[in-house]
């Protein structure tokens, strides 16, 4: 099925499915609920949610034919699928030798370079900020840590939670930190 790194501050998902044939599809977080229904319109299946925020990590969609089918199965056809979020931007002037992995949900960024912070322990992740603009210009936003969930457990203040679906990453927003500054 195909998927996508949806992440955090969505607060809307829309996925559109044009077919060969008629179409719907179910679709959500991959991780957990909700999983939504498509409304389907002649060979075009649309499906959208609105919330703030909504679930962040991989979302999937999973098509299928619109019934009756013969018992064999329907005839051969194709889907293709696009989503598109309604998300926070990214403020362009921040950067990190950690990579963020929200941003890599819209382009390529090879190999990731996370920090691990082992219960217990403290880490320190520089942040860059290389203002461009007019002087005088204020710009504010906020920096969120986010929390990555690969594998079964994560543990957070103490407290282990099991991840409902092992096999897929999923991620946490632990803080957003304000900040501001003007351009001199």
């Amino acid at each position: 099925s195909p998927s996508w790194l949806v992440p955090s501050e969505t607060s809307a998902v829309a996925v559109i499915g044009t077919a060969t044939q008629p179409t719907m599809f179910d679709f959500g977080p991959e991780a957990g609920d909700p999983d939504l229904p498509s409304i389907v319109n002649g060979m075009t299946a649309i499906g959208a949610v609105h919330g703030n925020p909504l679930a962040s990590g991989l979302w999937a969609v999973a098509p299928s034919e619109v019934g009756p089918t013969p018992a064999g199965g329907g005839a051969a056809g194709s889907v293709s699928f696009d989503l598109v979020t309604l998300s926070k931007a990214f403020d362009p002037a921040v950067s990190s030798p950690a990579t963020d992995l929200w941003q890599g949900s819209l382009a390529t960024v090879g190999a990731l370079s996370l920090v691990t912070v082992q219960p217990g322990q403290t880490a320190t992740i520089p942040v860059t900020i290389t203002p461009s603009g007019p002087k005088g210009t204020v710009v504010s936003g906020t920096l969120y840590v986010d929390q990555l969930v690969v594998g079964s457990t994560a543990i957070v203040n103490d407290i282990n939670f099991s991840d409902p679906a092992p096999t897929e990453p999923n991620a946490n927003e632990l803080v957003g930190l304000p900040y501001q500054y003007t351009i001199g």
